[in-house]
């Protein structure tokens, strides 16, 4: 395996965990410990683990900028997106603010950078999401009604590292699957890729539950 440290994310904290995602990280950590993979726990780097609205405000502007040439038509969006679009009208950044969030994604970047460096840390293991699938229903036909299913990864995007998801097993009570995600620094694509692949052979294929 080529990561040789791993560390357990410190965002996992910051949300609830359904039993059967914790049990899935369990799993995924008892299988890193099988293939050598030494587990180690060090502080955070001295960054906001929780970047609240502004990677949303961000994330709403650049939006708003590419479909402001459809405005005429935007009674034939979805409402997720007329929704998206909406919340930067009303949110309205300056291009100060637009600044000053991509200077702090930026400071955050290399402060995590540096983080793994320092530590020697290959990369970070946390649920990929916090819940299991919801029952079917109409997607994410409302605007912020995923914010659980992002809770996690929408850090990493803001980041702009690279993540490795896999299957970490089916939940005993709901009987769906679970997954994790490796988070590494910019450049270990091809490590995640080979570690998952190995974590994935010591997990096992998912078995359905009934």
């Amino acid at each position: 395996v080529p990561l040789q440290r791993v560390a357990l994310s410190p965002r996992v904290g910051l949300v609830e965990l359904d039993p059967d995602v914790a049990e899935g990280l369990d799993a995924a950590l008892g299988a890193l410990r099988e293939l050598g993979v030494e587990l180690v726990d060090v502080p955070p780097p001295a960054v906001d683990l929780d970047i609240g609205l502004t990677f949303l405000d961000l994330v709403c502007a650049e939006m708003l900028v590419y479909h402001r040439r459809f405005d005429d038509r935007r009674e034939l969006y979805r409402p997720s997106i007329r929704g998206f679009l909406e919340h930067a009208e009303r949110a309205a950044l300056t291009a100060e603010q637009y600044v000053a969030g991509q200077e702090r994604r930026r400071n955050d970047t290399a402060a995590w950078l540096d983080w793994f460096g320092d530590n020697r840390v290959d990369a970070l293991l946390e649920p990929t999401v916090p819940i299991v699938a919801r029952p079917r229903g109409h997607g994410y036909d409302e605007a912020f009604t995923d914010v659980a299913e992002i809770s996690l990864t929408h850090y990493w995007n803001w980041t702009g590292f690279p993540v490795v998801t896999l299957p970490s097993g089916t939940g005993r009570r709901s009987g769906l699957p679970t997954s994790v995600s490796l988070i590494g620094p910019g450049g270990s694509d091809w490590d995640l890729l080979a570690a998952g692949k190995a974590m994935q052979a010591e997990l096992g294929a998912l078995a359905p539950r009934p």
